[in-house]
């Protein structure tokens, strides 16, 4: 989205950079270019911050340390449904 203020020439504008593939230097790299050109700038977490539920996090990391020790158990679809308490 972009927006012009009719009064002068600058432009507001979001735009939104993934930097999951990049690493750690080059984002320090990028954020300190962003500062330097006094562009603000808003960091959010990866999964174990800020975009996910901590509980929901926590319990899908569980679930995989559960899978890799063979501490699972196969259900059919009637017991998955007593368990959601599904008619």
């Amino acid at each position: 989205m972009c927006f012009r203020n009719k009064k002068s020439s600058t432009i507001m504008s979001v735009i939104t950079i993934s930097t999951d593939k990049l690493e750690l230097k080059d984002i320090i790299a990028l954020k300190a270019f962003l500062k330097a050109l006094k562009i603000g700038f808003e960091e959010k977490k990866n999964l174990n911050g800020e975009s996910y539920n901590s509980e929901f996090v926590r319990n899908v990391e569980q679930g995989i340390k559960d899978m890799e020790e063979n501490k699972t158990k196969e259900l059919n679809l009637d017991e998955i449904r007593s368990l959601i308490e599904i008619e």
